[in-house]
């Protein structure tokens, strides 16, 4: 057998938070590096990049997301996180975000 570290997308203890974190790195990634013209991953990068590749048709992912930005950012209000210029916070103002990218 290979012995780890090895990186998963999702902490098994705590599977709906990391997966959300996962979902808003990508969605960072891609507002940073983008566009992109697709994205791909394998295993739990597959999971991801499914949920980013359907994020401006998922609102309940992006209520979710939403929820998750406003606790980091102390409760600043949704404008304030898309002003930032991010992708995430574009699709918060109900904006399609354009270009994924790829998973890790």
């Amino acid at each position: 057998l290979i012995r780890g570290p090895f990186y998963s997308w999702i902490d098994e203890d705590n599977v709906g938070p990391s997966l959300l974190k996962a979902v808003c790195d990508v969605l960072s990634v891609a507002s940073s590096f983008g566009p992109f013209d697709g994205v791909y991953g394998f295993s739990s990068g597959a999971i991801v990049a499914s949920l980013v590749s359907n994020i401006a048709n998922d609102f309940a992912l992006r209520n979710q997301i939403e929820q998750l930005i406003e606790s980091e950012t102390g409760g600043r209000d949704r404008s304030s996180v898309a002003n930032r210029g991010s992708l995430v916070g574009n699709l918060l103002q109900g904006g399609r975000g354009s270009g994924v990218a790829k998973s890790r």
